[in-house]
């Protein structure tokens, strides 16, 4: 098992910067009264002023952006032509801003560990706390023992055992947050429980993100590719119960369905079958996407 924490810590260089600003702050003798500036042009005379909201998709913003602008409508046709302001207003944080002081508990049962070096990373960089472990038994424990807000599992070598199947599925039922991907499709429990279900087709190359959330700076359509010569990197997933398909193959099958109200996502690619770039940005997306607190915030 390990343990990375992630810790914030304020520079010496701001520190200084900051008593810097409160040393002159404390020093300035008020000044003379500068002379009247120049009077503005006159405003539209006449026309009330107007908003106009959009939403629309910003890299500044995670997900959907609301669009603001205000002015006025001069020639009565109902929409604004003469521009007063334009303003973005982000309605959720960077999902990095987002995971600070969060614990992830990462499972992944063998192979390939480039997903796993991604998420070490961004613990090392403090963005969140991660247990990781290949080992069910201490698995286990630290599910029982810590205060663990989101699991990453991924089954990439070997059938999931039943009673870790069972224990998943528990964790979803009692309200908790759960990330899944696996190779194969032996196992109905878990899909089930994360209202989701196989359909039989394997190795689809190309997904279609269809949240703004889930896919915010990522490659859209994202490219697949079989990280270690596995016989299967990828599957098709239908939604089902209350699901909801947040991403699809080209065969129009889901490559991601999300469940529980927002709780849980599972993944129909195993996440190492991701570009580099794109592993760390899923990560990222994956995490705040299942700890967003109201499904109508995250399912666009």
């Amino acid at each position: 098992m390990q343990f990375i924490q992630a810790t914030h810590s304020i520079t010496r260089a701001a520190a200084l910067a900051l008593l810097s600003i409160i040393f002159i702050t404390g020093c300035v003798e008020d000044g003379e009264t500068g002379a009247t500036g120049q009077a503005g042009a006159a405003g539209a005379a006449g026309y009330s002023l107007l908003l106009e909201s959009s939403k629309v998709v910003s890299d500044s913003c995670w997900g959907l952006t609301e669009q603001r602008v205000y002015g006025h409508d001069t020639t009565g046709d109902g929409t604004i032509d003469d521009v007063v302001l334009e303003e973005t207003l982000c309605s959720r944080e960077r999902p990095d801003q987002q995971l600070y002081s969060r614990n992830v508990l990462y499972f992944q049962d063998s192979g390939n560990t480039d997903f796993l070096d991604t998420l070490q990373q961004l613990a090392t960089q403090g963005v969140f706390s991660l247990f990781s472990t290949s080992n069910l038994a201490e698995f286990e424990t630290l599910l029982e023992n810590e205060r663990i807000d989101v699991v990453f599992f991924m089954q990439q070598g070997n059938p999931i055992v039943e009673d870790t199947a069972n224990l998943l599925a528990d964790w979803v039922s009692n309200k908790r947050r759960l990330i899944y991907t696996t190779y194969e499709d032996i196992d109905s429990i878990v899909p089930t429980a994360m209202e989701a279900e196989f359909t039989g087709e394997t190795n689809l190359g190309e997904a279609n993100i269809n949240s703004a959330y889930l896919g915010w700076q990522l490659d859209n359509p994202a490219q697949m590719s079989n990280p270690a010569g596995y016989l299967t990197y990828s599957r098709g997933l239908n939604a089902i119960e209350e699901g909801i398909t947040v991403c699809t193959w080209g065969n129009d099958e889901s490559c991601a369905v999300t469940g529980n109200d927002g709780r849980t996502l599972m993944v129909g690619f195993l996440f190492n079958s991701l570009t580099a770039q794109n592993q760390r940005q899923f990560a990222l997306n994956a995490l705040a996407y299942v700890l967003a607190y109201e499904l109508d915030d995250v399912e666009q």
